[in-house]
């Protein structure tokens, strides 16, 4: 995996994703509106992807895993 080879290694949302209602729209925020997470600093993607977008994507990561 990519995320093996990264000197940061990403979050795993999984978990997260699956487990509250609530979490998953703390998630989306945090992907629209930018995230200062324990990892750095993560841009906002709300010019490039709508909310839906952010969604659909969310669920595509659950299906897959």
């Amino acid at each position: 995996m990519v995320a093996q080879s990264l000197e940061v290694k990403p979050d795993n949302i999984h978990a997260e994703l699956t487990n509250s209602f609530g979490m998953k729209f703390e998630l989306i925020d945090s992907v629209l509106q930018g995230d200062n997470g324990q990892n750095g600093v993560m841009p906002a993607f709300k010019d490039t992807l709508t909310e839906k977008d952010v969604n659909d994507i969310f669920e595509y990561i659950k299906s897959i895993n």
